[in-house]
């Protein structure tokens, strides 16, 4: 899947999402901006994984990026995705979401689409399931948030915990924190 094929999938799977809609705004070249931006950085700290249906964006947080790397994907989300009068609330929820994360070595899924019309019919679970399997291999636990109620019960019927939830009163909805470890660690 092209590059720009993988960032118009996750700019319709996240359309109404409320953690997306909290950094962009509701608005939808912030959002495509976002998805570019992420993309960019999975393929520098992390992974991109993609199928003719699904896409998704993995971060290694262990994998520390170069300063100057680190400065331009930051400098890009202020001038194209996240409104000047929300930064200093995005920098405190990305402050409190990295402090919640389990100590141990990590596969972070920032990101997971299906493209909308294939929903349910397995491609976002097959996804899921290749990223698993590589992950554990490197003996990384997976780990993902999610404020969506059915992506709650998508992640929980795939054997993924909740180990934390986030009810902060600056937003109006509850953030889940999941992860998976690796069979050994189970």
């Amino acid at each position: 899947m092209s590059d720009e094929h993988i960032i118009q999938l996750l700019t319709n799977t996240f359309e109404n999402n409320h953690s997306v809609d909290l950094i962009t705004g509701k608005n939808y070249r912030a959002r495509k901006n976002l998805m570019r931006i992420c993309l960019m950085q999975a393929g520098k700290q992390g992974r991109v994984h993609s199928t003719a249906q699904a896409a998704a964006l993995s971060f290694f947080p262990d994998k520390k990026l170069p300063f100057v790397w680190d400065l331009y994907f930051s400098i890009q989300l202020v001038l194209h995705v996240i409104p000047i009068t929300s930064i200093s609330r995005i920098l405190e929820r990305n402050r409190y979401i990295a402090q919640q994360h389990p100590p141990s070595k990590r596969w972070h899924i920032y990101f997971i689409g299906v493209n909308l019309l294939e929903k349910g019919k397995g491609h976002g679970r097959h996804l899921l399931q290749q990223l698993e399997q590589e992950a554990f291999a490197e003996q990384r636990t997976v780990v993902l948030e999610t404020s969506n109620p059915e992506s709650l019960k998508f992640y929980q019927a795939l054997g993924y915990t909740i180990y934390h939830e986030w009810k902060w009163e600056k937003v109006p909805f509850p953030l889940w924190f999941l992860k998976k470890e690796p069979p050994a660690n189970r």
